[in-house]
């Protein structure tokens, strides 16, 4: 006998548990924001208020300059103005790496990105091997102010 709708069944099952799609980075940068005490606690209003407006704008701005551009997930506000982990989200087959990411940052003025950076945009891979000894790229780019006028044409793919 043969029973197509079972084979399809199979096959989908396997396509969808295959290997991830995505790759992640790692990311910190502080923005010139005041900080609310609610910022500490994931599941106020004030955190999720913040973390929405910071995925959604730094996510578009993102989509813009970065080719397989997933999503921005904010993981944890500290003070300090407001410093923002995040993660950025991007497909395996986008050419993004850790020195793209912080220039793309690094470009954004307030009016495209939505905030004013503050100091460092720190950003790590973290989809590396794990057999291997060697470290995950690791890049700092310095504030706002050193990033030359023209450069984000050179951050299109």
């Amino acid at each position: 006998m043969h029973y197509p709708i079972i084979q399809f069944l199979i096959i989908s099952v396997i396509i969808f548990l295959g290997p991830p799609t995505t790759k992640t980075f790692e990311a910190r940068m502080t923005v010139n924001e005041a900080y609310e005490p609610g910022y500490s606690n994931s599941s106020s209003a004030e955190f999720k208020t913040f973390t929405t407006n910071f995925n959604k704008t730094v996510g578009e701005f993102l989509s813009k300059k970065l080719f397989g551009f997933e999503r921005v997930e904010v993981k944890n506000l500290g003070s300090g103005s407001v410093v923002v982990d995040f993660d950025i989200v991007v497909l395996k087959s986008s050419k993004a790496t850790v020195d793209v990411m912080c220039q793309a940052l690094e470009a954004g003025n307030p009016s495209e990105l939505g905030y004013t950076i503050l100091g460092n945009v720190n950003v790590n891979a973290t989809d590396q091997q794990s057999t291997s000894s060697i470290p995950s790229p690791t890049s700092t780019v310095a504030g706002i102010n050193s990033v030359q006028v023209g450069f984000t044409n050179f951050l299109t793919f």
